[in-house]
């Protein structure tokens, strides 16, 4: 949506978007102004298998469909973001002729682009590496990753009104995603007893809408009334750019999104990648950073509520190291990602 947002800030511009029946970024968009057009699809297994067979059919016969659906839109440009949900569609544009540009969000492509990639005209990517996987004959550009506008940097007084917190304090801010994670949220249980003396520091903690009152329930019940540090716990926020301007440092899954958040906004991280990404996309995200000082990582099966306030405890009260880390993922982020992604689609509309 931050590319249609930014298009149609610029010009008068008609939007279809498709996707998968089932998913997470199809359930968002049910629920905007925009239109939307599903295709029957899913992501495919990682081994053979009766139901790799099936996912394999099935992204053949939704071809004739976004097929269909497209000669009745009459779009300029097709650009498809990445996963299954996109494949079907960009094919059916390729067999149109209709200008087609792909994005990829992760620092390594995931099955669908690394095949479109030899086939679109152009590529955008959120991460220099990427340019490598795909062909050397196509147009590649370093947009990163287009962001929501209500992340727009927000004051830090602002934001830590807005939840209440104590301007002397450290702020600590986890999250595992809309979601949610569950390792993640474990973690926290775990070390919140040594956590409980600290009076400089105050958590912010986003446990995903399932998991919200069994995290909850768990850390009253370790709760003292001698207890200094400052916890609060919300299912989930809108008001994410406010947390992040009052966060000092994140703890969060290494997911496309959630490192330009942080990078575009400029918040030191500790990143936990999900083990079970395709390609062990997250991890490579992670190590991007981490390898240019933007980030510390824990890998999934490290964690635990000791790895976790160690490495709070290490980053958080040390100023310079702190310091040091916001300038390097300043230097990452790409907040005009949606801009560039923008002028790329202009370009090739009037390229055609």
């Amino acid at each position: 949506m931050a590319l249609a947002d930014e298009l149609r800030s610029k010009e008068k511009v008609d939007f279809l978007f498709i996707g998968p029946e089932k998913g997470v970024d199809t359930e968002i968009l049910s629920n905007t102004e925009y239109p939307l057009r599903t295709l029957n699809v899913q992501g495919l297994p990682r081994k053979a298998s009766a139901e790799l067979l099936k996912s394999v059919l099935r992204l053949a016969k939704s071809i004739p469909k976004a097929t269909k659906i497209l000669k009745e839109f009459k779009p300029d440009i097709v650009v498809g973001m990445g996963g299954y949900g996109s494949f079907p569609v960009v094919t059916a544009a390729r067999l149109l002729r209709i200008p087609t540009l792909i994005h990829e969000q992760n620092a390594v492509p995931g099955m669908a682009n690394k095949l479109l990639g030899k086939v679109v005209d152009a590529i955008a990517v959120s991460f220099p590496e990427t340019e490598a996987f795909f062909p050397k004959t196509r147009k590649k550009v370093l947009t990163g990753n287009p962001l929501r506008k209500e992340l727009n940097k927000l004051a830090r007084d602002e934001a830590r009104a807005f939840f209440q917190l104590d301007s002397n304090r450290r702020t600590l801010l986890i999250f595992g995603g809309s979601l949610g994670a569950k390792r993640l949220n474990n973690a926290v249980i775990q070390a919140y007893p040594l956590f409980r003396t600290f009076d400089n520091l105050q958590i912010l903690h986003l446990t995903g809408r399932d998991n919200y009152q069994g995290v909850l329930s768990e850390v009253n019940r370790l709760k003292d009334s001698q207890d200094k540090v400052s916890y609060q716990a919300y299912p989930y926020l809108e008001e994410m750019g406010l947390a992040y301007a009052a966060a000092d440092l994140a703890v969060a899954r290494a997911g496309a999104t959630s490192v330009a958040e942080i990078t575009a906004l400029g918040v030191p991280a500790i990143l936990v990648p999900y083990p079970y990404a395709a390609e062990g996309h997250q991890e490579k995200n992670a190590r991007f950073l981490e390898k240019r000082g933007a980030a510390r990582v824990i890998l999934d099966h490290n964690l635990t509520g000791q790895s976790l306030f160690s490495a709070v405890e290490e980053l958080l009260f040390t100023t310079k190291s702190l310091m040091e880390m916001r300038s390097k993922t300043v230097a990452l982020g790409k907040p005009e990602a949606a801009h560039e992604l923008a002028k790329m689609v202009r370009n090739l509309v009037h390229q055609s």
